[in-house]
């Protein structure tokens, strides 16, 4: 499971990059659920705002005029109830298919301090009735010092939140990336720093999850950073090969490339020699790809990635201040490179065809979290969860199906079954037909009637490259 919480401050500016950055979180994080708050609008508008990302699940609270507002987006096959949605918390009951039951409780810290006891008594009371759950989200109260960095060394209200934690047993998820998740963005001695956003456990959470970790991102365009808790970060994906994609075929610069590269002649069969071409083009072409591909105008990945880096070493005042001088100069390019596309994307997006394909869409859907098989029933019937656990099952499964035990009396009586059946023969002309070599006009047609845009297969490129 991954939870993605971010205080991104309004959502309501219809130039701010907010909109694409969200999309990209979602897309490289593949977040479970998400957590937005202040987002400074009504929940319809939020899920009209957010439709790109198609959610299975969308509930929230309303904005206050212009303070507030939460709202909670999922894509899970697991079934999600929303029992408690106030301005401060959001209550969810996750019923796993294997009929586990836990909850998730996004929490909105009180500005004020001398309000912030309500919303710890409020959190206790869920935790009296849901001993199974995890707190996650802006609580907008510091704990010790060693989580600020500049201002006031008098931390108020921390007493109230230590000991809300001691009556409820509840413990701080360990957290890596970035240090500080907010700063108010003042350069030199005005500079404030704090560790706001963060995530807590109860034992029964930490005993199904007790690999469960935080990640900070970088503070980008709010002055609170994305958090991200993962409650199996140690899980190993494989990386995929590099495969090209349809936009690249578009311009003249790539069907040059092509062009110039595919004869280089060389000895082999046929076969080995378009193998060893589409090899060749496909290691020419990765490096032109990944640096002319943008995310709806901005690349994020490499933005976030920079910033990443630069927050990680912020120890103090001075550290702290260059890299909000940096978000400062970095803030207004990015809005402009948005604004740029916005201007831009029907007539140029359209003219490239990558507007409306499959291929964008599936991008932005976040489709891996709601195919991903998070349980599975064994040979026993019982449930297992992780992805070990379910590896196994699965390729125990395929064992038994591809390697079965058969008895060798049992081959004799499917031979007979099959006789008795009077089963049509192939006729010689049939059989000619089948051990005749394919035609190149056969080849070409097969070809060229694969879907454009289908999955490619182990060479990594799609039919689309073939019709060039």
């Amino acid at each position: 499971m991954k939870l993605l919480s971010w205080n991104c401050r309004g959502l309501n500016d219809p130039h701010t990059p907010k909109i694409p950055y969200i999309v990209w979180l979602c897309r490289t994080k593949t977040p479970t659920l998400l957590f937005l708050c202040e987002t400074k609008m009504n929940v319809d508008d939020v899920a009209s705002r957010l439709g790109i990302l198609n959610p299975s699940y969308l509930f929230g609270c309303n904005a206050d005029g212009s303070k507030g507002g939460l709202a909670v987006l999922g894509w899970t096959n697991d079934r999600v109830i929303c029992i408690h949605a106030s301005k401060h918390v959001i209550v969810c009951n996750i019923l796993g298919r294997n009929g586990n039951s836990k909850h998730v409780l996004f929490v909105y810290g009180e500005p004020k301090v001398e309000n912030r006891v309500h919303v710890w008594e409020i959190l206790s009371s869920f935790l009296d009735r849901f001993p199974n759950c995890i707190l996650i989200g802006d609580f907008n109260q510091l704990e010790t010092q060693d989580d600020k960095l500049g201002g006031s060394t008098t931390i108020r209200g921390a007493n109230d939140l230590i000991n809300w934690r001691m009556r409820n047993n509840v413990f701080e998820v360990p957290f890596s990336g970035p240090k500080f998740t907010w700063s108010n963005k003042s350069l030199g001695e005005s500079l404030i720093m704090e560790r706001l956003d963060r995530a807590y456990v109860t034992n029964s959470w930490f005993d199904d999850f007790p690999e469960g970790r935080l990640r900070n991102e970088p503070i980008t365009i709010s002055d609170h950073a994305a958090i991200l808790y993962d409650s199996s970060p140690l899980v190993r994906f494989t990386k995929r090969p590099y495969q090209l994609e349809n936009w690249c075929l578009n311009f003249e610069e790539v069907r040059r490339v092509i062009e110039s590269n595919w004869n280089t002649g060389g000895s082999g069969s046929s076969m080995f020699k378009v193998r060893r071409n589409l090899q060749y083009i496909r290691t020419t072409l990765q490096n032109w790809c990944l640096s002319n591909k943008s995310f709806w105008g901005i690349n994020w990945r490499e933005e976030n990635s920079k910033l990443f880096h630069k927050a990680l070493e912020i120890s103090n005042l001075d550290q702290g201040s260059m890299y909000i001088e940096n978000l400062h100069n970095w803030v207004p390019t990015c809005t402009l490179k948005f604004k740029y596309w916005q201007q831009r994307m029907k007539e140029k997006w359209i003219r490239e065809g990558d507007c409306n394909t499959p291929m964008m869409y599936r991008r932005v859907k976040c489709r891996r979290s709601r195919s991903e098989i998070t349980s599975i029933k064994d040979k026993e019937d019982v449930w297992v969860e992780g992805q070990d656990q379910v590896a196994k099952v699965i390729m125990e499964s395929l064992l038994d199906v591809f390697n079965p035990i058969v008895d060798n009396n049992l081959n004799e009586e499917i031979d007979l079954t099959l006789r008795q059946l009077a089963l049509p023969c192939l006729s010689s002309g049939d059989k000619d037909a089948l051990d005749k070599e394919f035609s190149e006009i056969e080849i070409k047609e097969a070809m060229l009637s694969i879907h454009s845009s289908k999955s490619p297969g182990l060479d990594g490129v799609t039919a689309e490259f073939f019709s060039l």
